[in-house]
């Protein structure tokens, strides 16, 4: 009986795959889980019947290293070890012996390069306008992405990731990191479940944290404010001495949009960001973009306009610059002391930008 499931898994593949259907498979993705970037990393990837894992890996096109799990799995998971820093490596992702496809990847950089991250939100519609806020993001060339939440609409439903996550995203999330928050809308199907089952984050991954050359980023889940939650975050803003201090997270506070926003976010969370220097925080919920004055030192920018249809909202005070008529993304350069803020359009005009220096 085994014998014959994995044989009829093995035909669902050979048939989807060879009549070009991306229903085969999703992904494949990198994702940073526990590794550090830099000597290994993970890649992940969904299969519509059970299959088992391999990848080919190297320098070159001609694969040096093989990692096998023959566990049967939808969702597929391995690391990669034995990488050096700021290096592309080349990669082949088999399943069941067939070739799912080759792709590249550039492992992270050292505490004093320079390096770039775009961020953006609310962009799961698998519409037309996700797709060119993609391409234009493809452009800009980023070392990873940081995501404010909102990946899949309706409910975060996990046979909506095809539409709304994998296929926009395909040529990006094969090279380039992704970081995603939980979103209200991510949170609607089992608090949240297919989004941990389709990626490998850090930490708990509901919230987590990791470090890129000399910045510290950390990604909080909004949808569950408490003082576990804010526990943790002190933990871990005490214990780093990073440079630069990004956050993000999905729910504005209350002073920052038209919407009324979770209070507990401002008892909670705001004291610590500001009690331990925290640079820049990213959110989205509102199909906006909008850049707020320093508050106590902190930079508060809503960027929800990836994709989804755009917000007409009353803004909240402090508001140094904002647009509801256009698609777009942040990007940021850090580069040592020196950190430069643009908000891009789906166009790739250059709508409002900063720079800040230490």
């Amino acid at each position: 009986m085994f014998k014959a499931l994995r044989a009829l898994s093995l035909l669902v593949l050979v048939v989807l795959i060879g009549c070009g259907s991306s229903r085969a498979y999703l992904g494949p993705m990198i994702q940073l889980g526990n590794t550090d970037g830099r000597s290994e990393m993970m890649v992940v990837w969904r299969t519509s019947g059970l299959a088992d894992s391999r990848i080919e890996y190297g320098s070159y096109l001609d694969s040096e290293k093989i990692v096998f799990d023959p566990m049967e799995v939808y969702y597929h998971s391995l690391r990669l070890t034995g990488l050096k820093p700021d290096t592309e490596y080349f990669y082949r992702v088999f399943s069941n012996d067939i070739l799912i496809g080759q792709f590249h990847f550039r492992t992270g950089k050292s505490d004093f390069q320079p390096f770039r991250f775009v961020v953006f939100g609310d962009s799961g519609t698998g519409k037309s306008m996700q797709y060119k806020v993609a391409a234009e993001i493809e452009k800009n060339r980023p070392d990873f992405i940081l995501h404010t939440g909102d990946l899949v609409y309706g409910k975060g439903e996990d046979e909506n990731y095809l539409n709304q996550f994998y296929d926009p995203y395909r040529k990006l999330i094969s090279k380039i990191l992704f970081f995603p928050s939980l979103g209200n809308h991510d949170y609607g199907t089992e608090i949240g479940q297919p989004f941990l089952n389709n990626f490998v984050l850090p930490g708990n991954e509901r919230y987590y944290s990791f470090d890129y050359g000399n910045a510290h980023f950390v990604a909080l889940d909004s949808n569950r404010v408490d003082e576990e939650s804010a526990r943790w975050l002190e933990t871990d803003l005490a214990n780093n001495g990073k440079l630069w201090k990004v956050i993000f997270f999905h729910h504005p506070p209350p002073f920052a949009t038209g919407h009324v926003g979770d209070k507990a976010i401002l008892d909670l969370w705001v004291p610590l960001f500001e009690k331990y220097d925290v640079d820049l925080v990213f959110v989205g919920h509102q199909h906006i973009y909008a850049r707020y004055q320093p508050l106590n030192g902190v930079r508060y920018i809503v960027e929800g306009v990836g994709g989804k249809h755009l917000h007409d909202v009353t803004l909240g005070s402090h508001l140094a610059s904002w647009d509801n008529k256009h698609w777009g993304f942040g990007s940021v350069d850090i580069i040592g002391k020196k950190l430069i803020f643009r908000h891009i359009t789906h166009q790739g005009f250059i709508l409002d930008q900063f720079s800040l220096e230490k």
